[in-house]
């Protein structure tokens, strides 16, 4: 009799040796226990189908795929055209097990998308969609460039997940790390392009660096700017959530390590920064970002929920 023994078991996969042969088993329904089998190749056993590891076939059920999972490419698209993958987008389709027929979304960074079916190394994009000219919510950081990359990093990847439209970072006084270079810059565009495709983003923020002077001339024409500090209302509070609901955007303000100089507080209140707090609590540069912008987030979303079902309560009417 042929015994078998689990190497592991999960809800994606499971291997096992079969005469001493690995073969992968993927779900294909409930999950249930594996139990011994008696050859190498089987077609299904207690909701696994059976795959060769030797082989180069790729473990999904047959018949189209339909996923939201994302490719960026940094060109149009258009209904019917077929476009080469990059090895690098390829590998990570494949590393999804996708196979011929499967889709996935392509998008540019600019607002253009599109549903797109495998074919080999290539893509044959069945629909493009193509980016509205009206945005109903903006809102924005303004940050002091953390003392570590990794925190900048996070910084990035997570206000990016939250839909922030505009990263920016800035050297104060108490600043520590040095302005950062091109190839930084570069590297956090990376960051939010993967973070875009993790979160359904069509369109990456935009990401700079500047000086505290300029970052004065951002807040002075900014209509809705908020300085984090201990003192001022709740950014919770009635008022400030009023205010972002009527202006449908807002601009977040994050000091350094050790928090601005009092005559750089000052300077931004007199371009029109309106101190707010996030409570008693003394935060961490990306923790204070993370959290405000989350916050802005949720009230500009609920925002736009409420219209919209007020304007569709009122076309149903008409």
């Amino acid at each position: 009799m042929t015994t078998s023994r689990v190497y592991g078991v999960n809800r994606t996969s499971a291997r096992f040796t079969v005469n001493g042969y690995i073969s992968t088993f993927t779900p294909i329904g409930s999950f249930k226990s594996a139990k011994t089998c008696g050859t190498r190749r089987m077609k299904a056993i207690h909701g696994f189908r059976a795959v060769d590891s030797s082989s180069d076939s790729l473990a999904y059920p047959t018949g189209k795929r339909k996923s939201d999972t994302r490719v960026f490419l940094d060109i149009g698209f258009r209904t019917g055209e077929v476009i080469s993958l990059p090895q690098e987008e390829f590998k990570h389709l494949r590393a999804l097990r996708f196979k011929n027929g499967d889709e996935f979304v392509l998008f540019n960074g600019a607002g253009d998308s599109a549903t797109a079916a495998l074919q080999n190394k290539t893509a044959v994009v069945l629909e493009a969609r193509y980016k509205t000219t009206h945005l109903k919510a903006q809102f924005s950081a303004l940050i002091a460039v953390p003392k570590t990359g990794s925190r900048s990093d996070s910084i990035v990847e997570k206000l990016t997940e939250l839909g922030a439209d505009c990263i920016t970072f800035m050297r104060t006084k108490r600043t520590i790390a040095t302005m950062p270079s091109a190839n930084k810059l570069e590297r956090w565009n990376r960051i939010a392009i993967a973070a875009s495709k993790q979160s359904l983003r069509d369109v990456p923020p935009e990401i700079a660096a500047i000086d505290f002077s300029s970052a004065l001339e951002t807040v002075v024409l900014h209509p809705l700017p908020f300085l984090l500090c201990s003192m001022g209302d709740l950014l919770l509070s009635s008022s400030c959530q009023t205010r972002i609901r009527r202006e449908k955007q807002a601009l977040v303000i994050v000091g350094p390590e050790g928090g601005f100089e009092m005559s750089e507080a000052r300077q931004l209140t007199e371009a029109g920064a309106i101190p707010v707090s996030l409570g008693s609590n003394r935060l961490r540069i990306e923790t204070a970002a993370i959290v405000s912008v989350a916050l802005i987030s949720q009230i500009l979303y609920t925002t736009m929920i409420r219209e919209d079902e007020a304007s569709n309560k009122s076309k149903s009417h008409t």
